[in-house]
């Protein structure tokens, strides 16, 4: 997004704006930086968690003033859901295998140089295992892309 400035962006988040920190990646929407009060993202986040609640839901206000913030709650009612297993193709199942393989070499170097963090050790693993544990949720549920765009496909054409 910094290498692109012209390039249009969209941001979504899961928890909206409940934490400042979860505003950082987001370096397009304007709320720190030159013509802000707010030098950098670091500022932003501390000085937000200064104010609290508060001053998260004023940043909220502002975002959504300026068409920049959109929030939804979504409501279930009407909705069926259906639980459709995914037969996985040889070609993810390689992927698959090649990711563990990557993962164990990747746990191995760092468990290798464990000795020249040890003051961080508890960080660092929880960095890690929290990495391994999105990439992995990230790598199946792509597996299940084909199937849902296919599934809706057929709904469509239903009508439904």
């Amino acid at each position: 997004q910094e290498r692109l400035p012209l390039s249009r962006v969209v941001y979504v988040s899961a928890t909206g704006a409940s934490d400042p920190k979860h505003f950082q990646n987001m370096s397009r929407l304007g709320l720190w930086g030159p013509g802000t009060s707010f030098r950098d993202s670091t500022m932003f986040i501390q000085e937000i968690n200064k104010g609290g609640v508060g001053a998260m839901e004023l940043v909220a206000m502002h975002m959504k003033a300026n068409g920049q913030y959109l929030s939804r709650s979504l409501s279930f009612k009407g909705a069926n859901f259906e639980v459709v297993q995914v037969q996985l193709d040889t070609a993810f199942s390689d992927m698959y295998d090649k990711a563990v393989e990557l993962w164990v070499d990747v746990i191995t170097a760092i468990r290798d140089t464990e000795a020249k963090w040890v003051d961080r050790k508890r960080n660092m693993t929880s960095l890690l295992w929290g990495a391994h544990q999105r990439f992995f949720s990230q790598l199946v549920m792509s597996a299940k892309v084909k199937t849902v765009v296919d599934l809706v496909r057929v709904a469509l054409a239903e009508g439904k």
